[in-house]
């Protein structure tokens, strides 16, 4: 297969393309099993968890659509996932949702402080160690939202396997010579930026809901609900802190980037999104595996920087029912117009 990159033109063995495409592929199932498997255990815990997190957020101050419900993906299977569908229709621009910073959990008391804080905290540290000071707390004193946060499934992505589990991922990724790579990063970075101990299995858990969940350095609850997907991103940010909007004053609002019908489900991007930039060359498919735990469904983004190539991955014309993939070819770090390769059939 030819792969076009900027002026030049490299040949990237089949066999070393499909090898991981196939493997990620793979992993999909097992993923979705797992963390069905441990919703079962306690399905009724989490409704119950749930339900008591929407009543706090809107007891204080927090906006959610009335129009919205959180149900399982397919309301038949009681293993399914959950997701934010509309109840009723949406319109273009409608609040889906306004967070307070007082709810969220922040490494500090607002923006302004935030600036002030030592560089290590104003990387992950601030916001792990406020994780773990809210699961740490009381049942009586711990808020709705960290009770939900510590329900959550532990140790389902990559860089929080058992060493075991992690070569054999090595293993079949040819020793990260095919991506993603950098895995035990995620867990030395904050062991040595921020003296995280490894040994406490609750630090643990904060680290990866840190990891898996925050956006900029803030958790919003209810935001950190809405599932991923890049073909029917329907929701957007209204405000983005990444530019130094005024979060701890305006909350976190979300809106609907399109019309919304009744009975569809409400999704984001989490690499492609309006305040993205940073991600947006940076995390494809395998990334989103390493950061968030799942295999996306198409369209995927591939990023090989060895081979200096970039590319998309989706239904011809948009049409599972075609059966024929079709690839979007781009100059890395830059986009350019879309061409069409037929890649399967």
């Amino acid at each position: 297969v030819h792969w076009c990159s900027g002026s030049e033109r490299i040949m990237m063995n089949n066999k070393q393309l499909f090898r991981i495409m196939h493997l990620l592929g793979s992993l999909h199932l097992p993923t979705i099993a797992a963390a069905a498997a441990s919703e079962t255990v306690a399905n009724d815990t989490q409704d119950v968890l749930i339900t008591d997190m929407i009543n706090w957020l809107r007891a204080n101050g927090s906006f959610i659509n009335d129009k919205l419900q959180i149900r399982r993906i397919d309301p038949d299977d009681p293993t399914s996932p959950r997701g934010i569908f509309a109840l009723e229709s949406l319109e273009e621009g409608e609040t889906v949702c306004n967070i307070p910073w007082e709810l969220m959990i922040t490494p500090s008391e607002n923006r302004d402080s935030y600036l002030e804080l030592p560089e290590s905290e104003r990387l992950d540290c601030g916001t792990i160690n406020a994780v773990i000071k809210e699961i740490s707390k009381s049942e009586s004193d711990m808020t709705p939202y960290g009770k939900y946060l510590l329900s959550q499934p532990r140790a389902y992505t990559v860089g929080f396997w058992s060493e075991e589990g992690q070569k054999l991922f090595w293993e079949m990724t040819a020793d990260e010579k095919l991506p993603p790579i950098w895995i035990e990063d995620l867990l030395e970075e904050w062991e040595e930026e921020c003296d995280g101990d490894d040994e406490n299995d609750d630090h643990l858990h904060a680290v990866m809901l840190v990891k898996t969940r925050a956006d900029y350095q803030y958790l919003v609850p209810f935001y950190d609900m809405m599932n991923h997907n890049n073909g029917k991103t329907n929701v957007a940010h209204k405000y983005d802190p990444y530019k130094g909007d005024p979060i701890d004053k305006t909350g976190y609002e979300m809106v609907t980037s399109k019309p919304i019908l009744a009975g569809e489900e409400l999704f984001l991007s989490y690499n492609q999104c309006v305040i993205c930039d940073q991600y947006y060359d940076l995390f494809g498919t395998p990334e989103m595996f390493l950061h968030f735990g799942f295999v996306e469904s198409y369209p995927q983004r591939w990023l090989f920087d060895f081979a200096r190539v970039k590319f998309d991955l989706d239904w011809k014309d948009g049409d599972e029912g075609t059966g024929n993939a079709s690839l979007y070819c781009f100059e890395l770090y830059r986009i350019q117009p879309r061409t069409w390769l037929t890649l399967l059939q």
